[in-house]
C-alpha cells in the first residue's frame, strides 16, 4: 500500500512490519505481586516503539505508556505492540492509565478505546479473537493485507 490520504485529508502511511522483543514480567512498584513488561519494536535492529504493561495480582492489565517514534506515526507500529500485548497476555481489555498522556492517548485512541465501569480502556478487537499466545522471545507481526482479511499473520502458535 503506497501513502495515500483519508477522507479527513491527513496521511495514511504504508503500514510496517517490526520485530517485537517481550522480555520476562519483573516486579514492580505497587502491591505486592505488582509486574510489568516493556514490549518494545525494532525494525533493522532500532527501537522503534515500546509499550509499557502493568499487570496487578488480580489480574488486571494496566497501559502505563505507549510511544513511537515520530518518523514511524501512522506505520502500524502500535497496533503492532498492542495486538501482540493482547495474544501474548490473553487478555479482553487493557485499563488505560492515567498517567498515559499526550502521543500515549492518541495511539491508543486510534486503536480503540472505550469504557468500561467508568474507566477509559483498550478493548481486544475481534481480530484477534483465537489468536493464541506466543512462546516469548522475539517475534515478527505482520499484519498489512492480511489484517483486512481478518486474519493476523506471524503470530507464533
Amino acid at each position: 500500500m503506497a501513502d495515500q490520504r483519508r477522507a479527513d485529508g491527513t496521511l495514511r502511511r504504508a503500514p510496517i512490519a517490526v520485530r517485537i522483543a517481550s522480555p520476562e514480567w519483573e516486579s514492580a512498584v505497587g502491591p505486592v505481586g505488582t509486574v510489568k513488561k516493556q514490549f518494545t519494536a525494532h525494525v533493522d535492529g532500532a527501537q522503534i516503539g515500546r509499550l509499557l504493561l502493568y499487570r496487578a495480582v488480580d489480574g488486571r492489565f494496566d497501559i502505563s505508556g505507549i510511544a513511537v517514534k515520530d518518523e514511524y506515526h501512522g506505520r502500524r507500529v502500535a497496533t503492532q505492540l498492542l495486538d501482540f500485548a493482547f495474544v501474548e497476555t490473553g487478555a479482553d481489555h487493557f485499563m488505560l492509565s492515567t498517567g498515559t498522556t499526550g502521543d500515549g492517548t492518541a495511539l491508543v485512541s486510534a486503536y480503540g478505546e472505550g469504557r468500561r465501569a467508568g474507566r477509559r480502556v483498550v478493548e481486544r478487537p475481534t481480530r484477534l479473537a483465537l489468536a493464541l499466545a506466543p512462546v516469548g522471545g522475539e517475534h515478527d507481526v505482520e499484519h498489512d493485507e492480511v489484517e483486512e482479511a481478518g486474519e493476523v499473520n506471524g503470530a507464533p502458535r
